[in-house]
């Protein structure tokens, strides 16, 4: 099964965590629990500890849609830097060559 495919069909999974002594229920698809607790792992913090950080500055009132944005936007950033490294030549300019046709 493609990884699209198995994205349609992840259940929704209800976790409860603990921010700044109040318990809360988060409710996520079983990919972005997946994503989100890589994202901790790479920051070395317990997945408690980033939702905390995402809490604070989000702009939606549902914390699960925060925690979906916060997962995306950390996704593009890496696929704009991958883009901005592979497109570069040593001189700092964007190689025309490299970039594809619809990037073009």
């Amino acid at each position: 099964m493609d990884q699209f495919r198995q994205a349609e069909i992840s259940p929704i999974n209800k976790r409860s965590i603990e921010i700044d002594v109040h318990r809360t229920s988060v409710s996520l698809e079983g990919a972005f629990w997946e994503e989100l607790k890589k994202i901790a792992a790479i920051r070395n913090v317990r997945t408690a500890e980033l939702i905390a950080t995402i809490n604070p500055g989000r702009k939606h009132s549902n914390l699960s849609s925060a925690i979906r944005v916060f997962v995306l936007q950390h996704y593009r950033e890496q696929a704009n830097d991958d883009l901005h490294h592979a497109t570069h030549s040593t001189t700092g300019r964007a190689s025309w060559s490299s970039l594809t046709a619809v990037e073009r």
